[in-house]
């Protein structure tokens, strides 16, 4: 299923990848949502602070038609590298998505909602 497929169906997803940054600082992005799935669909992974003294999470999406604005999470408590975080994105039938982070030590919330281009 292609893009101009989802116009047809508009309660289903293109595809959502996510950047993940390692330690060495090298890039890469994972697909979180595949292309044509029913909506809403929730993603839900365990990621980490990548680097020492981290407080602000910068989640940078991709779908079929480009990159994202990039999504910061602030007010998150300084974490060591390794510091486990829950993230949850639900993409909704309306095509926003709903994202969702826990600070797994301490559990405090952060959340964001944005529209995507449907």
């Amino acid at each position: 299923m292609n893009q101009a497929d989802n116009r047809e169906n508009p309660h289903r997803s293109t595809r959502i990848d996510i950047q993940i940054v390692g330690p060495d600082r090298s890039n890469q992005f994972r697909t979180i949502i595949p292309n044509g799935v029913e909506l809403p669909h929730e993603f839900n992974g365990e990621f980490s602070f990548a680097f020492d003294g981290m407080h602000v999470v910068r989640i940078l999406l991709r779908s079929e038609s480009g990159l994202l604005p990039p999504v910061l999470l602030r007010d998150l408590p300084k974490g060591r590298r390794g510091t486990a975080l829950d993230l949850t994105l639900v993409y909704e039938r309306d095509h926003s998505l709903r994202v969702h982070l826990v600070h797994l030590p301490t559990g405090r919330e952060v959340k964001h909602t944005f529209s995507l281009p449907s």
